[in-house]
């Protein structure tokens, strides 16, 4: 059972088909045998026994003959030339009939038949005739009741038994040809060609359909987005392999379906730190700008605190390079993530195409189901023409034409369960072509995503410049703050400026925490179109 269902669809199918046919084949050399057999008989009949039967039957005829004309010449007063000659005319014709007779069907009483003839024709010509030629007619008669007469009666009841023997033979012939065992043993193996046939047809059609409702019933499941449905194999053949196809699309599904929900997350995590790292430069950046302003309204004290101001442009300068630093990160997070979702979305559509080779398989079914049908019309046709044959046979190929209408109402079935199968077959690609659109689908909203996280990799790169900018602007106020000794004029400005930078670095940082959140909020978006997928 394991071989058998290790087999392709059509070795199965032509198995089956041949099994039936090879039961046709037997069938048909019975038939043909049986004809054989009917007509060697009739022969038989119509030349051999036919033949002896005619030869006994005139040999009866012409010895009655004898008989009458014997009668006639020995009455009295009847011996003329005339009745001598019919006598001897009718002697010589059961002469030959008797000698000439088969001895095939009853030897001994064709034997006691010539010589009994033998005998009468001799008492005839050596005592009947000289007793006439001596004018004895009454010596002759009477020679002719002892003598001559039982003979004639015996061999009466030898042709009487002779053709009795013959008409057996022609009953018991014409009974052999009446006969019915050849008939019965075609009915009895054309009924089981037929049961098997459609026992061979319903099993694979079973089989096949049962297998395909299942996996369609698989890929209405994977395209509903659950990929937690369990994919049985139970061979090696077609539907085996489709199997194997169907499980190894899901795990691969539900493998890239899983990174994705990770990446999401891990990249949701990694958002939510940049944004409190930006609220952090957006908030130091405030402080800058207030110290700025105390420090420009204050320049007359600018002397006494100028070691103040360094160490807050120390620490400004810190939190500055921690800003970068943390930045940096935050870029490098986003491009690892915008890679790893690329990449995602390229294996989405290796996916698909796997998805569109199941498709193209079941294309390849449906080329082995019109073949069935093909030869289910060709079992078809050489039943039409095994009919006919059997129509022109006569009553001899009732039987078979009988057997060619069951084989001909078998093709039809086959036929219609192809196109059942047909069918089936054009719906489970109907199901793979959902499925390829909805990994379509989830590519696009991948490729979103891989946007959305490429403009927040830019914008990060953005405030890294203006954090590098800030970083700058520190170590001039750094600078400035140790010549404020001999430049208490110029610290007053550049405080303003200081102050300037200090709040387009706030914004830029609200602006860089303003994208974070919409990174978010298309990440959550992703993370909603993803748990639609019920995973393993």
């Amino acid at each position: 059972m394991k071989k058998f269902s290790d087999m392709h669809l059509k070795t199965k199918l032509m198995l089956g088909f041949g099994a039936v046919l090879v039961l046709a084949l037997i069938i048909s050399l019975i038939a043909v045998n049986a004809l054989r057999s009917s007509a060697a008989a009739a022969d038989h009949v119509g030349q051999t026994i036919a033949s002896s039967y005619a030869s006994t039957m005139k040999s009866s005829q012409d010895f009655n003959v004898l008989n009458n004309a014997m009668a006639m010449y020995l009455s009295p007063g009847n011996q003329s030339a005339e009745n001598k000659q019919a006598v001897e005319t009718a002697l010589t014709n059961v002469t030959a009939d008797i000698n000439a007779l088969d001895p095939a069907f009853s030897p001994q009483d064709v034997s006691k038949l010539k010589e009994l003839a033998a005998s009468y024709a001799a008492n005839y010509n050596d005592n009947i005739v000289p007793l006439l030629e001596s004018s004895k007619p009454f010596d002759a008669l009477s020679l002719y009741m002892s003598l001559m007469l039982p003979a004639a009666t015996e061999i009466t009841e030898l042709h009487a038994n002779l053709t009795e023997k013959v008409v057996g033979t022609i009953s018991s012939d014409v009974h052999g040809l009446r006969d019915n065992t050849a008939l019965v043993v075609v009915i009895v193996m054309a009924v089981g060609a037929i049961i098997l046939g459609f026992a061979i047809a319903y099993i694979v059609s079973n089989y096949i359909t049962r297998e395909l409702r299942e996996q369609g019933a698989v890929a209405s499941t994977i395209a509903n987005n659950d990929f937690s449905v369990d994919i049985p194999v139970r061979g090696e053949d077609e539907i085996g392999q489709l199997a194997k196809s169907m499980r190894a699309m899901r795990d691969d599904l539900n493998a890239s379906v899983r990174l994705v929900i990770d990446t999401a997350n891990r990249l949701e995590q990694d958002l939510a730190e940049v944004s409190k790292s930006s609220s952090a430069i957006g908030t130091n950046a405030k402080e800058v700008e207030n110290q700025s302003i105390t420090v420009a309204a204050a320049s007359d004290e600018m002397v006494s605190t100028t070691q103040d101001i360094a160490k807050n442009c120390e620490s400004a300068a810190a939190l500055s390079e921690q800003s970068r630093s943390i930045t940096n990160q935050g870029v490098d997070v986003v491009r690892a993530t915008v890679d790893d979702i690329r990449n995602q979305s390229l294996r989405t559509q290796d996916d698909a195409k796997k998805i569109q080779a199941l498709a193209d398989q079941t294309v390849q079914i449906g080329s082995i189901v019109s073949t069935i049908d093909d030869i289910a019309a060709q079992t078809n046709l050489l039943a039409l023409n095994a009919a006919i044959g059997a129509a022109r046979a006569g009553e001899a190929g009732r039987g078979f034409a009988v057997v060619a209408d069951e084989v001909r109402a078998l093709a039809s079935r086959t036929s219609k369960s192809t196109q059942e199968i047909s069918q089936m077959v054009t719906q489970i690609q109907n199901d793979a072509n959902i499925a390829t659109q909805s990994m379509s689908s989830s590519v696009e909203n991948m490729n979103a995503v891989a946007e959305h996280a490429g403009q927040l990799e830019q914008t990060l790169n953005d405030v890294l410049n203006h954090v590098n900018e800030v970083n700058g602007q520190i170590t001039q106020i750094a600078t400035a703050a140790e010549e404020q000794t001999t430049a208490t004029s110029e610290i007053s400005s550049n405080m303003q400026h200081i102050s300037s930078a200090a709040q387009q670095v706030s914004q830029d940082a609200q602006e860089s925490v303003n994208v974070v959140v919409q990174a978010v909020q298309s990440i959550r978006e992703l993370q909603d179109n993803l748990s639609r997928f019920k995973l393993r």
